[in-house]
């Protein structure tokens, strides 16, 4: 039995596409992206390797309707960190109050408390971010760059 060269073609186009498909999906694993309001300001600290990082804190709030139609808030706080440069940037121009865009990653990472116990903790490793509505919050960057450089 003879295949047509159509048939060729076609088989052919699917293997790309599911090859383009896989690859794609494995290019958007462990991607998170979150819109919500910093909670603390990025303090930029040094780690013994001479790594700058920041660790700070944003609220993501969504809002539903309950079962019997009345509105309500609920608040989820993440926990977030930044290296290198996004550090520094996150250091000099984001304050606590101001809505943020963070593209980043999960990250799991667990200690050991005074007592022994172990706690296990996720992070979002921060691999860059947007802040928001700065024309509110203008003042605010103006009087913390000026503050920086006393």
């Amino acid at each position: 039995m003879k295949v047509s060269p159509a048939i060729h073609q076609i088989k052919n186009q699917i293997i790309s596409n599911n090859i383009l498909k896989i690859y794609i999906m494995g290019t958007f694993r462990n991607k998170i992206n979150i819109i919500g309001r910093i909670g603390m300001n990025p303090n930029v600290q040094e780690s013994t390797t001479g790594t700058k990082f920041c660790r700070f804190s944003v609220a993501v709030q969504e809002r539903m309707k309950d079962t019997k139609g009345n509105w309500i808030d609920n608040t989820q706080w993440m926990n977030l960190i930044a290296f290198g440069f996004t550090a520094e940037r996150l250091g000099k121009y984001a304050i606590k109050g101001m809505e943020i865009n963070v593209e980043g990653k999960l990250k799991n990472r667990q200690y050991e408390e005074k007592d022994g116990s172990k706690r296990y903790v996720t992070d979002i490793q921060v691999d860059d971010f947007q802040l928001l509505n700065i024309k509110h919050s203008s003042n605010s960057i103006a009087t913390k760059t000026t503050a920086r450089k006393k």
